[in-house]
């Protein structure tokens, strides 16, 4: 497909909250170790009593983790990516693929983790596999 974009597209609403530096999150149920941080499985809350910072970056799947267990209700620092919008296998898809004028569209099945800005691959009706670009366009 030389010169040619994929793009998909995600319609996404997310509830964004500016990151501040007291800011913190609480554990809405537990969290093993080594879990990737997803935002649905925090909640903001107010800084008290918190834990020291939790998450770790894992380069080699390049997202960050619980680098210790969490309980329920756990007062933790925020961590850089809470918020941001992400998709998860077996999330539906709008697939868009521009040449020119021309817009051609249709559905695909996620089958990995993503957030905006990273490669993807995802399943078409005709089981053919493709790797695209994740762009978050509801922003």
């Amino acid at each position: 497909m030389g010169g040619r974009a994929l793009l998909l597209a995600a319609v996404l609403t997310v509830a964004m909250q500016p990151a501040q530096a007291a800011d913190c999150l609480r554990a809405e149920y537990a969290i093993p170790a080594g879990a990737i941080a997803k935002t649905d499985a925090f909640a903001p809350a107010a800084c008290g009593t918190k834990s020291a910072n939790p998450f770790r970056y894992d380069a080699e799947r390049g997202v960050t983790v619980t680098a210790q267990a969490l309980a329920p209700g756990e007062i933790v620092a925020r961590y850089p990516e809470f918020g941001i919008a992400e998709l998860a296998p077996g999330d539906t898809m709008e697939l868009e693929a521009r040449a020119g004028g021309v817009l051609v569209a249709r559905k695909v099945e996620v089958m990995q983790r993503a957030r905006p800005g990273q490669r993807v691959f995802v399943k078409a009706a005709d089981d053919s596999i493709l790797s695209v670009a994740y762009e978050d366009l509801s922003r």
